[in-house]
């Protein structure tokens, strides 16, 4: 496969899937049980731990792997991109609170 830049195939291909993947999904996810729709979630999330457990032994310095961890998961927090904010286009009394909160990302 010709790349104008390289190391650019495996990006490219990841995109790719992604794109495929979403569309699937708005496609027949709806077609899928709630439970289904669960299960096929949880089975993705192995899939992705297998691979990043993978990529992370293949590593000569796990501190690369932990220091990426730790600074996707306290980053969001710290620029509070990840801050919930409140629905008010909607009624909030048949749901609960739960259903008025929007998490920005």
């Amino acid at each position: 496969m010709p790349v104008l830049v390289p190391g650019l195939t495996g990006t490219l291909i990841n995109t790719i899937t992604v794109v495929i993947g979403s569309l699937v999904g708005l496609f027949i996810g709806h077609r899928l049980s709630a439970h289904m729709q669960k299960t096929v979630l949880h089975g993705l999330g192995l899939v992705t731990l297998a691979v990043a457990m993978s990529n992370a032994l293949m590593t000569r310095n796990i501190l690369v792997p932990l220091f990426a961890v730790a600074g996707g998961a306290i980053l969001p927090l710290a620029t509070s991109i990840t801050r919930p904010s409140i629905d008010r286009s909607r009624s909030c009394s048949a749901g609960g609170r739960s259903t008025c909160l929007l998490y920005t990302s």
